[in-house]
């Protein structure tokens, strides 16, 4: 036994392992630019596609203020691009409701460059670049039936356990958010229905019209509070038009709580749907006590 090791640590000795590949560096830091007022005149003349930019597929670029704080969304945002082919200045066209998103997203357009525009004299001239972008921790999903069964435990008014039950095609961000926010806004969803309950199941589905139900309610009482709302999906997935067609039985929204049509725009990416413009669905949001 003693001789096997010797013999091992010779050879490790005599054949070092190769060396650790080099960390790949850092993306540039994008320096901060000047964020310009939404009536602020710029000229009308487009600037064509950058013709360079930052590695996209390098999570590094997420703006580090709003990753920080977990926000997602999208944004689309316009520069003020120099004769010289480098952005001057920026501003928010279509906010994420994040200021720290915003912020971070116009920061990045100082990383692009562009060959400049030409006005008919062929002047160098000033330019806009329009461009959306959607900031998303996780991968976008495939627009498909989905469902989340939220089972809550409760102790003392308060959420002792929750566990998610889900099925189909579910986001993976409300997954993450789900027990975090149920937790949060109790009374909001339960309405002041806590007290004195034992358990409580929310049951999040998404159906794209025409699609069934994901398997039968998740208990035999009827729901104390509903929310179902019809929305649209575009052909690039993202979600719009959240219309409310039943809300009853929900508590107070608090200062940060948002609407389920809210949570759910916010909170959903859908895979780009080019063969049919625009699709459509029904989110349902139902809870159950259990007494």
């Amino acid at each position: 036994m003693t001789l096997t090791f010797l013999i091992l640590l010779l050879a490790a000795a005599q054949d070092p392992a190769p060396p650790a590949p080099p960390a790949p560096p850092a993306p540039p830091a994008p320096p901060a630019i000047r964020i310009a007022p939404a009536g602020e005149a710029w000229p009308a003349i487009r600037s064509g596609k950058p013709v360079s930019g930052p590695d996209w597929s390098d999570w590094r670029i997420y703006p580090p203020a709003a990753l920080a704080l977990d926000q997602q969304g999208r944004v689309v945002v316009e520069a003020l691009v120099g004769d010289h082919g480098i952005p001057l200045a920026c501003r928010v066209v279509t906010s994420s409701g994040q200021a720290e998103l915003d912020r971070g997203t116009c920061d990045v357009m100082s990383l692009l460059r562009f060959a400049p525009a030409r006005d008919s004299a062929g002047k160098p001239v000033e330019s806009v670049y329009r461009r959306g972008f959607f900031w998303m921790i996780s991968d976008p999903s495939p627009f498909a039936a989905g469902r989340i069964v939220a089972r809550l435990r409760l102790a003392h008014a308060r959420v002792a356990q929750c566990t998610l039950d889900p099925q189909g095609i579910v986001p993976e961000e409300w997954t993450r958010v789900a027990c975090r926010n149920l937790t949060q806004e109790l009374n909001y969803y339960l309405a002041g229905r806590q007290l004195g309950a034992r358990s409580a199941i929310v049951d999040f589905q998404v159906m794209p019209a025409g699609s069934p139900p994901l398997g039968p309610p998740p208990s035999p009482e009827p729901p104390v509070a509903e929310w179902r709302s019809e929305f649209q999906v575009t052909a690039e997935g993202d979600v719009r038009d959240c219309r409310t067609i039943v809300d009853r039985g929900f508590g107070t929204p608090s200062e940060n709580q948002r609407t389920p049509c809210g949570f759910f725009i916010s909170r959903t990416w859908f895979e780009p749907n080019d063969p049919q413009p625009v699709a459509t669905g029904t989110y349902e949001l139902k809870v159950y006590i259990d007494r």
